[in-house]
């Protein structure tokens, strides 16, 4: 098959006709799209195509996707559950509501970042065994929502670590607000029994960087 350009630059409204040709001379038109705000995770990688939507290899093909979306279902179900019941995520969740005086945080420092398209002023606290993050989001973008990729936050070696986030809506529309809260606990910051920095990455959905933040371990200090 030729080439294909990305559809991550097309506009929503915008698509790239395909025409496949098999083996035995049979077309059959595709139309690409870009990726839904959201949906990176979901996005196709390979296509399978069956003339016989009855054939068993057909059928073999539409119980292993169904398996496969049954076990991520259970994961992500299984995700939420840990993620209602954790202490992280229950403080990311009054930071992200503007409840602070509820919370052990207190105020480490500020930063802020603009360009044509959005506005972003966080807010980085200090707390007992935890460190948080509280970003104010503003969309300049006059069509698109913003909305973001998970938030990665690693070692400066790229070690992942784990980070509670919770936000005031998952997309914010044109001209309008939004705040996302982080919450990190402090067993996060050891690297080989060191005390180390995190880097906190947010990404726009299409992959465009937002913010960088590094959290020096002096933010969990007893």
């Amino acid at each position: 098959m030729p080439p294909v350009a990305s559809t991550s630059r097309l506009a929503s409204d915008e698509g790239i006709p395909l025409l496949v040709t098999l083996l035995d001379g049979t077309e059959i038109p595709f139309l690409l799209r870009p990726v839904e705000d959201g949906s990176w995770a979901r996005a196709d990688q390979q296509v399978n195509v069956f003339k016989n939507h009855e054939s068993y290899a057909a059928m073999q093909w539409a119980l292993r996707d169904a398996l496969k979306e049954k076990r991520a279902l259970a994961e992500e179900n299984a995700r939420y559950l840990k993620e209602e019941t954790s202490a992280e995520h229950g403080l990311a969740a009054l930071l992200a509501s503007g409840t602070i005086d509820q919370t052990p945080f207190k105020l480490a420092f500020r930063f802020s970042g603009e360009n044509e398209e959005v506005e972003i002023d966080g807010t980085v606290f200090r707390g007992k065994g935890k460190a948080a993050v509280i970003l104010k989001v503003k969309n300049l973008s006059s069509e698109q929502s913003w909305s973001m990729r998970p938030a990665h936050l690693a070692t400066k070696e790229g070690h992942a670590r784990a980070v509670a986030v919770r936000a005031t809506r998952r997309e914010i529309p044109p001209g309008e607000v939004g705040r996302v809260a982080l919450v990190a606990d402090g067993a996060a910051f050891i690297e080989e029994g060191r005390s180390t920095s995190l880097f906190l990455e947010i990404y726009r959905h299409d992959g465009l960087q937002q913010a960088f933040v590094e959290l020096d371990p002096s933010l969990v200090a007893e």
